[in-house]
């Protein structure tokens, strides 16, 4: 017999006289399977919420992100081991307005056919497409939601610089799950990130 077996059973059945041990024992494990249940779940949720985390963030941007203050021309991703895809963009400040209210935002130019593979944006549409003229704009759904935007709808697009404000068209929202995101984020096309 497994010796593990025998002790725990000469205490959790035992005699007549003994029935104090029993008890007491039986608490004891008892004790020790609540706790260890309690761990396990707890360590289900953290590393289930862990990993929604990690793909809402990552889901918006790329696994490895390089930064350059200068255009540079980006090497062919097939020249690199272990590079599945590379996407151009460029990003950086801006204020969209409408007649009901102006905030600032994160404004990203992206480009169309390489972006959906290095990041869940097409993914995450809710409604419309992408950005694929000049004059097309892809917001967050929170954002939509506080300004009251829906396809087809006009913004006005203020970047830094000494720029004019340019109208561009809402052509569809996107709900990544982050609201930071969802609620500050736009794109459109990355040739025309900064003007019309």
């Amino acid at each position: 017999m497994n010796w593990e077996l025998f002790v725990s059973g000469r205490y959790l059945f035992a005699k007549q006289r003994e029935r104090f041990i029993s008890l007491t024992g039986l608490i004891s494990v008892l004790g020790v399977a609540v706790g260890v249940a309690a761990l396990l779940v707890v360590i289900g949720v953290m590393t289930g919420f862990d990993e929604e985390l990690q793909d809402k963030i990552i889901g918006m941007n790329s696994h490895l992100v390089v930064v350059s203050d200068t255009p540079s021309q980006m090497v062919s991703g097939t020249k690199l081991e272990h590079v599945e895809a590379m996407a151009d963009f460029v990003s950086g400040q801006a204020v969209l307005s409408t007649k009901k209210a102006t905030q600032g935002i994160l404004l990203k130019g992206i480009d169309i056919q390489a972006e959906p593979k290095v990041t869940k944006i097409a993914e995450y549409l809710k409604s419309g497409s992408l950005p694929s003229a000049q004059g097309d704009i892809a917001v967050g759904s929170e954002l939509a939601k506080r300004f009251g935007l829906v396809t087809g709808a006009t913004v006005s697009i203020l970047s830094l610089g000494p720029r004019k404000p340019i109208d561009l068209r809402v052509c569809g929202t996107f709900t990544s799950g982050m609201y930071e995101y969802d609620a500050n984020m736009a794109c459109r096309l990355q040739a025309g990130w900064a003007s019309g």
